[in-house]
């Protein structure tokens, strides 16, 4: 059994019992939300009596306490300890509040935050006992994040600055925290030799809490380097203790060495009934730590026995708590053993997966148990010629990060350079392609213009040639047969006057110019009357009496579209009634024209010249061409403008 334990030394605060109470339903709750990698998450009070002020204290502990194990109303909580920060304005409420606010950023997982409050707390002028309360906090962020080398150096902080203080009981509990490193390192020399050492601290103390859990430690690194007298003396003690001062977190902890010992002797039935106990007071306190670790045990037992049904059924829930308690040591412990549980039940497709998978995670853990670097700061801490070499060591890898940090600014600023000539190089061609296509936008209106300009003064000029030609040709012949003595055949001064007043509508709808003097709308409204017939009904409506377009080719090329649709329908559609709507909507324009005709395929519409033509003008105008028809359904067309 061996896993990471991380604890914190909670000094200033007398009402260790209420925070006893309610860690043990915080404990799992916790693990779950800051994903830490725990066997033990054992937690220390150091309590001490401050007269006239231990209330504050109290309280604020409670409200962050609170914060942690009702999370629903954590914001109340904070708020109530900030009140009371704020009420009582003295230097030791300040420092309990800033202890406790750290406290409560390590226990949710909010590591960063944690270690800024408490580096902005040890930049002011404190007292040693204060500072070291602080460093055993930074140490037990860093053991948080797997880095011990860290968190051994900030524990070294700690202990110094307790024994400068004269606090012995500090003293022992931070080197019960280094305790939790090396065993998390399965180094249980090294372990056994700081849990004595806690031990002898602590010794002299009535600590109802603290002092069970070290003699616990103690006993199981004895256990584990092959002491099994002292390991058994000190687990029985442990748990005599933790009885008298009714520890439940102590009794699961003395079971746990209790049963680490029965197994290393290979009674393993004994160790099964330690690990039962274990597991049925974790279990009544919601401590899943040492739940999972009883059924860890329970599993090497029961395979050792060859009760493979119990193995398996202990194994599977053990194997589904590393959901809530991963742990890479105890995991490859689970996979080893029930592999071999498969075995003895004769699955050994099952065996072989999960003999891989733990193979697997050896690899790993051993790869990472570097030990090495433990030992070195270990000596730093006792010989100062160590320390020398360190500081040389980190003056050189300072010359090195800078070193490292002026090519990476070389290189970043090369890179920038590189990126801001790339996006200038890609700037200049879509400026310059930008360019290209208003170029040939202009010049495709450029030529739209023109050939609408040519075709207006052609159709001037026939519209000419056909009024003062033709039209008085035939007002002559009108004359001349009026006035004839001779007879005349019947109906044909009335087909000449059809001529000539067919004449006079085409050199008007040729030319209209009534559309310079009377504008859009009476122009479009003249045309739908002159070409109203007795078969086909033109209804026109219009939105304004006037709408003026600028420039005045704008508004030639509305008329001549709304015309070309009017003839369309008149030619083609067969329709007994055409609508015609002239809609203007602030900057925008709308020509709707709908026949009742008999339609056509509109997915063919491209292949009329007529509607080509349109589609082109409403793309000059940078409008919108709709066109809804189905044969023997009519035909609907919208066309849409911004005039703004």
């Amino acid at each position: 059994m061996s896993g990471v334990w991380n604890s914190l030394i909670l000094t200033n605060w007398g009402g260790a019992l209420f925070l006893l109470c309610t860690f043990v339903y915080s404990l799992f709750n916790v693990s779950k939300m800051c994903g830490l990698r725990l066997l033990f998450f054992l937690l220390f009070l150091h309590a001490q009596t401050v007269f006239g002020q231990n209330s504050d204290s109290i309280r604020i502990a409670k409200a962050f306490t609170n914060a942690l194990t009702d999370p629903k109303h954590k914001a109340d909580y904070l708020k109530e300890a900030r009140l009371i920060k704020q009420t009582k304005k003295s230097a030791y409420v300040n420092d309990m509040y800033a202890y406790w606010n750290a406290r409560y950023l390590v226990f949710s997982g909010q590591y960063d935050l944690a270690e800024k409050t408490v580096q902005q707390r040890l930049k002011q002028k404190i007292t040693p006992a204060e500072s070291a309360k602080y460093y055993n906090i930074l140490g037990a962020v860093s053991s948080m994040r797997q880095d011990f080398k860290t968190a051994i150096s900030w524990y070294e902080k700690a202990t110094d600055a307790f024994e400068k203080s004269g606090d012995i009981k500090g003293r022992g509990l931070v080197k019960s925290n280094i305790v939790n490193i090396f065993f998390s390192l399965s180094d249980f020399e090294s372990a056994y030799s700081y849990a004595k050492e806690a031990y002898r601290d602590l010794k002299g103390t009535n600590d109802s809490t603290n002092l069970p859990n070290v003699l616990g430690m103690l006993s199981i690194s004895e256990a584990k380097i092959g002491r099994y007298a002292d390991a058994t003396t000190h687990a029985n003690q442990t748990l005599a203790l933790s009885k008298r001062y009714r520890n439940l977190v102590g009794e699961s902890l003395a079971h746990l060495a209790l049963g680490e010992i029965a197994m290393s002797r290979k009674q393993h039935e004994q160790a099964v009934r330690h690990y039962q106990l274990t597991d049925s007071i974790a279990s009544s306190i919601n401590n899943l730590n040492f739940v999972h670790l009883a059924h860890v045990g329970l599993l090497s037992n029961y395979t050792a026995l060859r009760d493979y049904p119990k193995a398996k059924l202990v194994g599977e829930m053990a194997l589904a708590e590393l959901k809530f308690v991963p742990n890479t040591t105890t995991e490859y412990v689970i996979r080893k053993n029930l592999s071999d549980v498969y075995a003895g039940l004769n699955d050994f497709k099952m065996a072989y997966q999960f003999r891989r998978a733990s193979d697997s995670i050896y690899k790993v853990t051993s790869s990472i148990k570097n030990k090495e670097f433990i030992n070195e700061l270990l000596i730093r801490h006792q010989t100062s010629r160590k320390e020398s070499q360190l500081k040389i060591e980190q003056k050189e890898n300072l010359v090195k990060e800078a070193q490292l940090t002026k090519q990476t600014w070389f290189l970043f600023a090369l890179g920038l350079m590189l990126l801001l000539a790339l996006l200038i190089f890609i700037n200049y061609r879509i400026r310059q392609r930008n360019k290209l296509n208003i170029l040939r936008s202009n010049q495709d209106k450029e030529l739209m213009r023109a050939l609408i300009d040519g075709e207006e003064k052609e159709r001037e000029r026939v519209a000419n040639e056909l009024h003062d030609g033709l039209a008085s040709d035939l007002t002559g012949i009108q004359l001349i047969l009026g006035q004839s003595k001779e007879t005349i055949p019947n109906g044909v001064l009335e087909a000449l006057s059809r001529v000539h007043e067919q004449t006079r509508r085409i050199s008007h709808n040729l030319s209209p110019l009534h559309l310079e003097n009377l504008g859009l709308v009476r122009a479009l409204r003249t045309f739908t009357t002159e070409n109203t017939t007795e078969r086909t009904k033109i209804h026109f409506f219009s939105s304004h009496e006037s709408i003026q377009l600028q420039p005045m080719e704008h508004g030639i090329i509305v008329y001549r579209m709304a015309q070309e649709l009017i003839q369309n329908a008149l030619k083609h559609a067969e329709a007994s009634t055409i609508s015609v709507q002239l809609m203007q909507q602030e900057n925008q324009l709308t020509i709707h024209v709908e026949d009742d005709g008999k339609g056509f395929d509109a997915s063919n519409s491209a292949a009329t010249f007529g509607l080509m033509n349109i589609k082109k003008q409403v793309g000059l105008l940078h409008g919108e061409l709709s066109i809804d028809s189905q044969p023997g359904n009519g035909t609907v067309v919208f066309i849409t403008l911004d005039i703004a």
